[in-house]
């Protein structure tokens, strides 16, 4: 789920609810739950461009780096 500035303005003071919030499920749970699952995304993505940029061929003198 994406929150836009203002939902999430709202569900920090309390004032609404996320749709994927879980029964009896904490504020702090939500977002812990939500940030491991960002973090195991974002590892997943790591290791899937680490291997390809290694694969890559050096680059050679006449490559000018900006």
């Amino acid at each position: 789920m994406r929150m836009n500035v203002f939902e999430m303005e709202g569900f920090l003071r309390g004032k609404c609810v996320p749709r994927d919030l879980k029964v009896n499920e904490t504020d702090a749970e939500y977002l812990v739950r939500k940030f491991d699952a960002l973090e195991a995304k974002c590892a997943a993505l790591e290791n899937k461009v680490i291997p390809v940029s290694a694969e890559l061929p050096p680059a050679n003198e006449s490559v000018l780096l900006f």
